[in-house]
């Protein structure tokens, strides 16, 4: 039980998404993240030293043509 929970938990903090080398894989990779949002967003992806995704996150909602953002709050998340 231990082993498997140690498993489960291994994957959820420490695996990483698809390799983001080319901006045709990033493009492909955030239409299929945003195309069901109905409002503008601001998104940032984040990842490793080798391209390999640690993770995708809205950082602000905005109307249905714009949002607000805020510089400070982006760098607090990627820090």
């Amino acid at each position: 039980v231990i082993n498997t929970a140690l498993e489960v938990l291994d994957r959820r903090l420490f695996s990483r998404g698809p390799k983001l080398e080319k901006p045709q894989e990033v493009a492909s990779y955030l239409k299929l993240q945003i195309a069901k949002m109905e409002h503008e967003v601001f998104a940032v992806i984040y990842l490793d030293s080798v391209h390999r995704l640690i993770k995708f996150e809205v950082l602000f909602h905005g109307t249905i043509d714009s949002t607000v953002i805020y510089p400070r709050q982006i760098a607090k998340r990627a820090i």
